[in-house]
């Protein structure tokens, strides 16, 4: 039972340095910006959707004409 030993292992984890402070790597600077951009598309899509529904005519839709009117005369 001599090779079922229990194996040796580091005493610590080596650990990686922040050699370069400009990365984005910090979790929630990373959250915020992508909260940001997702605030910024809601706008523009709300905004397309305003402006299609309120860009109509400026007196509102025309009138509902007869049916008299559409019709085509018969021909003789």
């Amino acid at each position: 039972m001599g090779a079922m030993g229990a194996l040796e292992h580091a005493a610590s984890i080596p650990k990686i340095s922040d050699a370069l402070p400009n990365q984005p790597n910090h979790p929630k600077r990373l959250m915020t910006l992508i909260l940001l951009e997702a605030l910024g598309a809601g706008l523009i899509f709300v905004a397309i959707v305003w402006w299609t529904m309120f860009a109509g005519r400026k007196n509102g839709e025309l009138p509902a004409s007869d049916a008299k009117d559409d019709e085509v005369p018969p021909k003789d």
